[in-house]
């Protein structure tokens, strides 16, 4: 069993299935858009884009921490996954 969705509201559900933790972004996104109309290809790329600024900047701020810095199940909390 199939549900085909519009774009418009594929875009809505995966901004919507995003953690807590990706709150700002969201907003951030639903506002940006100029014609109102959030595609899910723009919520895609999108949420690429952030999820590799996300792990740069993380690995920049355990890049300045003294010692060794051993990944964690805790670096991946803000993680999201796309099929």
């Amino acid at each position: 069993m199939g549900i085909k969705f519009e774009d418009e509201i594929l875009g809505l559900l995966l901004l919507n299935s995003l953690p807590e933790s990706w709150k700002t972004f969201k907003v951030f996104i639903t506002n940006s858009v100029s014609n109102g109309v959030v595609s899910s290809q723009m919520v895609k790329g999108s949420v690429l884009n952030e999820e590799m600024r996300r792990k740069t900047q993380k690995k920049k701020e355990n890049k300045g921490k003294k010692g060794k810095s051993k990944e964690n199940d805790d670096d991946y909390d803000d993680c999201v996954t796309i099929a």
